[in-house]
């Protein structure tokens, strides 16, 4: 197995071997006879005057003839006859060369009778003979006692593993009998011979190495020299000598080889020699286990692989491939036993963390195999265990199984791909899997061929031929002669599997993204079809399409042939299913497919159902032939994204929205597995033609290769956890009870002292976010997406009386304390309210009304200094706090506190805009109500003082057209201008009506046709416009520009707000233009039933037409240079509006369309959506001109041009932002500076601060009393996160997470984080004058961390993505 940084180099004539390796194909031509030639006189050290002089010419001839232009053969007897000296006799030359001739040919003749009995396929007589000749004339110039010496040194190179490096000094280790100047001869006279190559590394140690072919025939010789078991004896002679090494290092070591290879049950013990006391010279922790297999020491080897001291100390000198690479030779040769099983499973499976951290390896393998049954395996957790312990640094001490227990359903996890997976295939050889992609951090969309049993991949074919758009789908030629493709660039491409130098054939016609291909049984022809709702049947060996099958009225998704190869069944999203004939296009069967939208098919290989899943969360099995539904499978949280069926016809496989794969009876309709693995969408599986292994590709970039053939019942039923993801854990006060909240709709409770579950406790019917325990009254309480809260008796497990209604949507948060001998329930929702409860009489006592939505978090405290209760809620976007001295106090005002540093609100009703200026790219919402703008000229990020107050949050931007003003609104309703020439300082403010503190939604800007006035245009939350004059001539539009002198103070001189009118919902886009000297304004509301675009007669103050076509929000609304409209909306229509006679045009994207731009001349419009993908079309026809692939983004929510129209900027939901070129679509620049919404806040008592995070990757600490962020960590990017030295591979470890942070937790001054990549990192606040935290510890997980709590004594309970509750004890370092 190759390390993380090795190459294999593979030389043959056969091209399937490299095939099968994933090898990237090298063509090698034939030497012909000149270049033989010229090898031959190089390796002899001669030229062609030398061959003239002494007459040799005919010789070499023969020579030739013999070696037949064979390399190898060359290299060697060319070496056999190199001459040396400066005087050289005629007649000695010639006598060598013939008796170098004579022998050659009597060992061709020989081995050529010997043809019959060559066992090995790579040897033929021409190498045989050049070997012996070679070999017999070794050393021919000594004395016959020393050419036996220097025969023998060669025969020992038989002693080594293929193409391995042996050093010198391994080599001065066997070859004891000689100093160090003799065998440095020794091995100059085996190198000129070219028997050996010599290498030199880096600090000046030379090392050797022998052909694979040369090693084989030394290996033969070896024993026909020196007799039977010669190799076996010389084997352990070498081993010996390792053995005295470690005598004389350590006096403990046994004495004697192989002494006892028993387990003592009694005392855990074993009597292995300690091999992992020995000095690493480079060599020997490699390939031991070689030389103990070869030697017989095959008990030794087995006690070695279930030792763990050998184990982590080979780590430490090797990687984990050479470790694994152990195993592998062991069961080679020896049946595999199920200790050595379990524990090459477990290192496997949790190599891929290991190779980016080796510190990780006990706590890997303690979260694998602490729940094993085995005696073996048991005393190696207690060795992990005592080790752990025993060291002074921090460490992580799983007491559950964290992991995938060894004999699970996953095998192999290849992930951190930068692309969604959106395809697979397994060749038929089950040997490899093929996976198309997006196009991610890669400059083209690409296929991975990905080997099976070892992981190893290659990109297919090169860069040049690759997909300019993602690569939905591929089918594979039933030989595994080739592959096609099918992309987003309209394209089908036909890959060579045999070599890269085959050139890759196009096929063209589609007229629109490809989302399916599907090919015959016989491989001979293939059927796609996509976005153009056209079938194309193409005939592979030509390469052209012989038929086109239209009628489907929406995009087909999915299209399978039939296994008689006569018909192709489709599926689209317009619902429909159709069986058509492939030899004349006839539709042969048309029916509903009992789904809105069909996101994928399958079809059982008897040709007699067909299984269609979709948005309706559950797959439909219907009747081929007449469409009748025949049973539904439900199961599913979230829609189905893909499906496929066993080879036998037995089961369904399908995969979700949410990340789960399901197998189903398709005889029965029943579900009898479940596969977790996957934190986002499944989409696309894949079953191996043996049946035996499943492959899923996924949106979080990751391809799971599962075991779905296994025995269930072999498989250890998941005993400690959920269904579905823990989304909430709670503890008791004395810490001996926890309580988990699942998305299974059902609550546990935990023994903590056995850490086994004791309750499980039904009743809500969905989804249950939250729970709290009120350890006053033993109790559970939960609050769900039922709209309900329940309240469990956590001691007998049973629900105490009616659960608590009044929260209009789904609880997000509940929070049990006391306050003043009262127990009172905290309970939010996804309104603004929150609700106090007393929990014994079950009623409501309080309501508390803030102005933001969606309550993620809730905690109070009450000091006795401050007789009252503190109340904090953590929205998204703000926390809210609140001070009752009495539960009746209506007087209490909330205190808003900002949120991140950043209080941005990533809501529908705050969309970011995104502005662009001469040479930078402006974006508001940033820390404490600032705006972010970067120089893309000089990448430079800097931040622009809004002017608003503190605590107030930018919402909306305008910038002017000359780059010069920028207006920026406010959640609190405040609009200031910025002169950008000034530093970014505040120049005026726009002033509303007294009692407006509606948040400000959009802003836009007209300056009048005689450019004496400029109209400042905002809307607002509630639906209210208002309009803004200025008079400053000399001020309008001119601030990027020197200032007038009149205004040196920069201030502007403003009307007062004149209102517009009113909008039936949230203002989400305003335009202003001028028409016959009249100002206009157009404006879009937010609502899903305000779907039109109002025009409104701004000197008038009304309302004059409205614009009705699209049938979903409008997102985007822009002008054209014909004073015309374009507007896009989440109905995946793009309108283009006639403002005089109130026409229009409609083109269809099958995308709800986020955002939207034209280009300065109005010819070209620019589409984003929720998909990785950026359009680029014309705007009079609608024609696609363009097509990008964003790689891993997901969620556009505006577009930019630049000013000179080669750029275009991008905003996403995760609040970063691009810059790509215009007509290539290539990434420019990357921006990174805003951060996400809330997810979590919480609070330790005994402690004065309060841990929040956000979606993106960064967690705050706060001071509860002012609402001060002391501190930001967890992020990668974070300036303020230290990381601890750590004696456990300190180099390996992560700054902070990658991913989104989904759970956080505070105990004392310890903060724990959770994240969707996978990992549980522990940080140290450390107090000084400013507040730092140090990063401590991590582990790392198969599924994304959900929830997080910690008891007081450190046991740390998680909640994961899969169900799985664990239990991890944390030890502190000395």
């Amino acid at each position: 197995m190759l390390g993380p940084k090795c190459c294999m180099l593979i030389t043959t004539r056969n091209e399937k071997v490299l095939t099968c390796h994933n090898a990237k194909t090298y063509k090698l031509g034939k030497l012909d006879a000149e270049q033989s030639r010229a090898m031959f006189l190089k390796y002899a050290n001669t030229d062609e005057d030398f061959i003239k002089q002494f007459e040799l010419g005919k010789q070499v001839n023969e020579f030739l003839e013999i070696l037949k232009n064979y390399p190898l053969a060359i290299t060697l007897i060319g070496s056999a006859l190199r001459t040396t000296g400066i005087h050289v006799n005629t007649g000695k030359v010639q006598r060598k060369w013939k008796l170098r001739l004579k022998q050659l040919r009597t060992r061709n003749t020989f081995w050529e009778n010997q043809a019959d009995q060559l066992k090995n396929p790579n040897y033929n007589h021409t190498l045989l003979g050049a070997f012996d000749v070679s070999y017999n004339f070794l050393g021919n110039e000594l004395n016959s006692d020393a050419q036996n010496v220097i025969q023998r040194r060669f025969l020992d190179f038989a002693l080594f593993p293929d193409d391995t490096n042996v050093p010198f000094n391994v080599l001065h280790k066997l070859w004891v009998d000689g100093d160090e100047d003799q065998l440095e001869n020794d091995l100059d006279i085996l190198t000129e011979s070219s028997l050996i190559s010599c290498t030199t590394n880096q600090d000046g140690k030379e090392s050797y190495k022998v052909h694979d072919l040369v090693l084989q025939y030394a290996q033969h010789k070896f024993e026909d020299v020196l007799g039977k078991g010669s190799l076996y004896q010389r084997q352990c002679y070498l081993i010996d000598q390792y053995r005295d090494d470690c005598n004389r290092q350590d006096l403990s070591c046994p004495k004697q080889p192989n002494s006892l290879h028993e387990i003592h049950a009694e005392d855990g013990k074993d009597d292995v020699f300690p091999w992992w006391k020995i000095h690493s010279d480079g060599y020997i922790y490699t390939h031991l286990v070689h030389h103990l297999m070869k030697a017989g020491f095959d008990k030794e080897v087995r006690l070695l692989l279930i030792s763990y001291q050998w184990i982590k100390t080979k780590l430490t000198h090797t990687d984990i491939a050479s470790v694994i690479s152990d195993y592998e030779q062991y069961f080679k040769l020896k049946y595999v036993d199920e200790s050595t099983d379990i524990m090459y499973a477990a290192l496997t499976f949790t190599a891929p963390v290991v190779a980016k951290h080796n510190d990780q390896l006990p706590n890997q393998l303690l979260g694998s195999l602490v729940d094993v049954d085995n005696p073996e395996v048991n005393v190696i957790v207690e060795q992990i265990n005592n080790d752990l312990k025993s060291s002074k640094s921090n460490c992580l001490l799983p007491l559950t199984s964290c992991l995938t227990q060894p004999g699970g359903y996953l095998k192999r996890s290849i992930g951190d791909n930068r692309a969604t997976v959106l395809c697979v295939g397994f060749t038929h050889d089950n040997k490899q899997i093929l996976a198309g992609f997006g196009t991610g951090g890669y400059k083209s969309a690409h296929v991975l061929v990905i080997d099976v049993a070892t992981g190893r991949e290659k990109i297919l074919g090169k860069e040049v031929d690759h997909h300019k758009g993602l690569v939905f789908d591929l089918a594979i030629h039933p030989k595994d002669m080739f592959v096609v493709t099918a992309s987003f660039d309209h394209t089908l491409k036909i890959w060579s599997l045999y070599s890269d130098f085959e050139k890759v054939k196009t096929l063209t016609g589609h007229t629109g993204y490809l989302y399916c291909v599907s090919m015959s049984s016989d491989g001979k022809f293939a059927v796609s079809a996509g976005q153009d709702k056209t079938i194309k049947k193409w005939n592979l060996k030509k390469n052209v399409c012989t038929l086109t099958i239209g009628g489907h009225e929406g995009t087909i998704r999915q299209v399978c042939i039939t296994s008689q190869g006569d018909k192709v069944i489709s599926g689209s999203e317009d619902g429909k299913v159709r069986v058509c004939c492939l030899d004349n296009g006839t539709i042969l069967h048309e029916y509903d497919s009992h789904v809105q939208l069909v996101f994928c098919i399958a079809v059982t290989r008897n040709d007699k159902q067909v299984i269609t899943v979709g948005t309706d969360n559950a797959a439909k099995v219907l009747d081929l032939e007449s469409g009748q539904l025949q049973f539904e499978l439900q199961g599913h949280c979230k829609e189905i994204i893909s499906c496929t069926t066993s080879k036998d016809d037995r089961h369904i496989f399908t995969g979700g929205a949410e990340g789960v794969i399901r197998m189903w009876s398709l005889q029965s309709g029943t579900e009898e597995r479940v596969f977790h693995g996957h934190a986002e969408r499944v989409r696309y599986i894949a079953i191996s033609p043996n049946g035996k292994l499943m492959a899923s590709g996924s949106e979080d970039c990751s391809l799971k290769i599962w075991d779905c053939d296994i025995d269930s019942s072999k498989i250890v039923p998941n005993q400690q956890g959920h269904t579905s993801a823990v989304s909430a854990i709670a503890l008791s006060a004395n810490g001996k009870m926890a309580a988990t909240a699942s998305h299974d709709s059902t609550v546990r409770i935990w023994d903590l002292a056995s850490y086994s579950s004791i309750h499980t406790l039904f009743g809500h019917s969905d989804i249950i976010s939250c729970i709290t325990i009120a350890d006053a009254l033993s109790c559970v309480i939960s609050g769900s997406s039922d709209k309900t809260i329940r309240i469990w008796n956590m001691k007998i497990g049973e629900l105490c009386g009616e659960p608590l209604i009044g929260h209009r949507y789904m609880v997000t948060a509940v929070h049990a304390t006391t306050y003043k001998g009262k127990d009172i329930l905290l309970s939010g929702s996804c309104d603004n309210i929150i609700i106090l409860w007393d929990i014994k009489c079950k009623i409501q006592l309080y309501h508390l009304i803030a102005d933001s939505y969606n309550v993620m978090n809730l905690f109070s405290s009450s000091y006795s200094e401050q007789p009252c209760l503190q109340i904090m809620a953590a929205f998204r976007g703000s926390v809210c706090k609140w001070e009752l001295s009495q539960l009746q106090d209506n007087s209490s005002v909330p205190k808003l506190y900002p949120v991140h540093n950043h209080c941005q609100l990533q809501t529908p009703n705050y969309p970011a805009i995104p502005h662009t200026v001469q040479n930078g790219f402006i974006v508001g919402w940033e820390e404490m109500s600032r705006i972010r703008f970067w120089d893309l000229d000089n990448d430079i990020d800097s931040k622009i003082v809004s002017g608003h107050d503190d605590f107030d949050i930018v919402t909306s931007l305008h910038l002017s057209q000359d780059g010069g003003i920028l207006v920026c609104g406010s959640q609190h309703g405040f609009l200031n201008i910025i002169g950008l020439c000034k530093a970014g300082n505040p120049m005026g403010r726009l002033q509303t009506p007294d009692n407006m503190t509606s948040p400000v939604t959009a802003i836009t800007a007209l300056q009048s046709d005689d450019h004496d006035a400029m109209f400042f245009f905002a809307g607002f939350h509630n639906g209210m416009i208002l309009t803004w004059e200025t008079n400053d001539k000399a001020r309008v539009y001119e601030c990027g520009k020197t200032p007038a002198k009149s205004h040196e103070n920069g201030a502007l001189t403003i009307s007062n707000g004149k209102n517009v009118g009113q909008g039936s919902s949230t203002i989400t886009n305003l335009v202003a233009y001028t028409e016959d000297k009249t100002v206009k304004l157009l404006s879009t509301g937010l609502k899903q039933d305000d779907t039109s675009i109002t025009i409104w007669d701004v000197n008038a103050g009304k309302r004059i037409h409205q614009l009705y076509g699209h049938t979903d929000i409008v997102t985007s609304v822009c002008m054209t240079s014909h004073v015309n409209v374009m507007s896009s909306s989440l109905d995946g229509s793009v309108i283009y509006w006639d403002l005089k006679t109130n026409g229009h045009q409609c083109y269809k994207s099958p995308d709800a369309i986020t955002c939207l731009a034209v280009t300065a001349d109005s010819n070209n419009y620019i589409i984003g959506s929720k998909r990785n993908v950026m359009e680029v079309h014309e705007v009079t026809t609608g024609e696609l001109l363009k097509s990008f692939s964003l790689g891993s983004k997901f969620n556009m929510k505006k577009l930019a041009l630049s000013v000179d129209g080669k750029h275009v900027n991008c905003c996403y939901d995760d609040h970063t932002a691009e810059t790509r070129c215009l007509n290539t679509g290539k990434l420019v620049s990357d921006m990174v500076g805003h951060q996400n919404e809330w997810g979590n806040i919480s609070k330790c008592s005994g402690s004065d601060m309060v841990i929040s995070n956000n979606t993106h990757c960064r967690v705050n600490l706060w001071n509860p009393a002012t609402g001060e962020s002391l501190a930001t960590i967890g992020s990668s990017h974070g300036n303020s996160t230290q990381k601890v030295a750590s004696s456990r591979s300190p180099a390996n470890k992560s700054t902070g997470h990658r991913r989104m942070i989904t759970a956080v937790h505070i105990n004392k001054d310890l903060i724990l984080t959770g994240s969707y990549d996978k990992s549980l990192n522990i940080w140290k606040v450390v107090k000084s004058q400013n507040c730092q935290s140090v990063l401590i510890d991590s582990y790392y997980f198969e599924h994304a961390v959900t929830s997080i709590n910690m008891t007081q004594d450190n046991v740390i309970c998680i909640g994961l993505l899969s169900g799985l509750v664990c239990f991890i004890q944390m030890k502190e370092g000395a």
